[in-house]
């Protein structure tokens, strides 16, 4: 049989002076997650900045152009000629040029598609996934998707860079001293609204403010000489790290769009400037939490809110809280889980896969990590067999991927306090990131064939990968027991991590369960 292919990724996004750049850049985050979960990645383009091109270059993924304007029935052809000829196991499609019809076509094509949206940018939805990562996004707002479309919505999906992942555990020292000022706007700037803030600071003295100039800022050079001719201010062009100079920052002012979010989840108190009007929700929302001051379009206020906040040590300390408490920086990994799970089908087991199975429990791997490492004799595995295939109240299902290719077994034995899961993921199969949502994908099949019950897993306090594996998919520790006089971890199923009831924060990354 065939092995489990590492699936791919189609990025379709576009960048421009005029749309910015954070279509492009939330798909590198989204490109990045897919990556460390053990797929692979591309890009498709129209519109693509040098500064942009290069950062997709440097994050090992090619890029693809596609010589049509964003949007256009031509487009959408040519993307789903691309997608299909790349046998892409998804494509993420990121342009509010992207409307219903373009959509559709992509779709009527056979691609497995998520569509990124922010304000409703499309008067229909065709897609098999549709992610609005916004604090304000609502399923009331999505009335005219089909039935069964995985929706991603609020901030729990926020897609954060790579970078921002090494903050998660950080919190901003309360006691320091606030003098340092961080101006950003994103990517891309093009009325130059960030001089026009600039011109209207005026620090106190011994404060200092940075000056960052997104990748594809047309005025640079502009911004360049005015840093240099004031001594407060410093310049720094298309930095590598913006989460630590984030955090080495006590205020920021800040473009109401995905910098608006990266600012929140530092937990950098920050003033929102509106530089579009696709922007208003973002700072609105982000106001509302009391997770930033949202300004509009009014500049001459920076300086009055700006002293406002640095005199208030208590107000920047709440700001900063709530900033934190709306952004967990998973957002990737759950919409990288959303979509491989959507890749996993089931079936029940039957006697042709006796054989199959039995080799698989008797790998050297699962051995190890059960309960009872003894190998299976045949015969014991045929009687065992036939009586879980007759007990119409259990359920042994085989996992596949999206090309057929076995990934593993899932095993459900109810109980008077709800199902046992057990499963083992194919030996070809691991490493590839399938681990989690095989749990997933398994575990919404008994919910909805049973009721959505209880259901528990009986892990090895050693067995990191598998404890790992089940609480991204929803599972938390609960008790300890013994089983066949060995500690066990009983960890149950407290919500899927996929819909608004998650828990921010309770999934955790580690290797494949076995």
């Amino acid at each position: 049989m065939n092995s489990p292919a590492r699936p791919l990724l189609l990025l379709r996004a576009d960048a421009s002076a005029a749309q910015g750049s954070g279509h492009v850049m939330r798909c590198l985050a989204l490109g990045a997650a897919w990556r460390s979960a053990g797929g692979r990645v591309e890009f498709a383009c129209a519109e693509c900045p040098s500064a942009l091109a290069q950062r997709i270059a440097g994050a090992d993924a090619r890029l693809n152009w596609v010589d049509t304007a964003p949007g256009t029935v031509e487009d959408a052809q040519a993307t789903s000629k691309l997608a299909s000829s790349m046998r892409a196991a998804w494509m993420a499609a990121d342009n509010y040029a992207f409307g219903a019809e373009w959509q559709r076509i992509v779709r009527q094509a056979g691609t497995t598609m998520l569509v990124f949206d922010d304000y409703g940018h499309a008067e229909r939805w065709h897609a098999d996934a549709l992610l609005n990562q916004n604090a304000h996004a609502l399923p009331e707002s999505y009335e005219k998707v089909a039935p069964g479309v995985e929706l991603l919505l609020g901030s729990r999906f926020l897609l954060l860079r790579p970078e921002f992942g090494a903050w998660r555990a950080w919190n901003r020292p309360a006691d320091r001293k606030t003098r340092s000022l961080l101006v950003t706007l994103g990517g891309t700037d093009p009325r130059n609204v960030t001089l026009r803030i600039l011109e209207h600071l005026d620090l106190a003295e011994g404060w200092m403010a940075r000056v960052i100039a997104g990748g594809s800022n047309p005025h640079v050079a502009e911004l360049e000489r005015f840093c240099s001719s004031h001594p407060q201010f410093s310049f720094q062009h298309d930095p590598p790290d913006m989460a630590k100079l984030m955090a080495e920052s006590d205020l920021g002012i800040v473009a109401g769009g995905g910098t608006a979010w990266e600012a929140a989840f530092m937990g950098l108190p920050s003033v929102i400037v509106r530089l579009a009007e696709n922007q208003r929700a973002v700072a609105g929302a982000l106001a509302a939490a009391g997770a930033g001051v949202d300004i509009g379009e009014e500049l001459a206020a920076i300086p009055t809110q700006i002293s406002q906040l640095a005199a208030d040590r208590e107000g920047r300390a709440q700001m900063s809280a709530r900033g934190r408490s709306l952004i967990d920086g998973r957002g990737a990994e759950r919409v990288v889980l959303a979509l491989r799970a959507a890749l996993v089908s089931l079936q029940r087991a039957g006697p042709e896969n006796s054989l199959q199975i039995w080799e698989w429990a008797n790998d050297a791997e699962v051995r190890l990590r059960s309960f009872n490492s003894e190998p299976i004799g045949w015969d014991t595995h045929l009687r065992w067999y036939e009586s879980l295939l007759s007990d119409s109240s259990a359920a042994l299902l085989v996992a596949k991927d999206q090309d057929g290719a076995p990934l593993g077994q899932v095993r459900f034995v109810p109980g008077s306090e709800g199902a046992t899961i057990s499963v083992s993921v194919a030996p070809a199969a691991r490493g590839r990131g399938y681990a989690a949502p095989l749990i997933v994908a398994a575990s919404r099949w008994w919910e909805k064939e049973h009721g959505n019950p209880l259901i528990h897993a009986f892990i090895k306090p050693d067995n990191e990968a598998s404890l790992s594996a089940f609480r991204r998919a929803g599972f938390q520790a609960e008790a300890s027991s013994e089983v066949r006089g060995q500690a066990a971890l009983i960890l149950t199923r407290q919500h899927d991590p996929l819909r608004a009831d998650c828990a921010p924060g309770s999934a955790t990354v580690s290797g494949p369960t076995t």
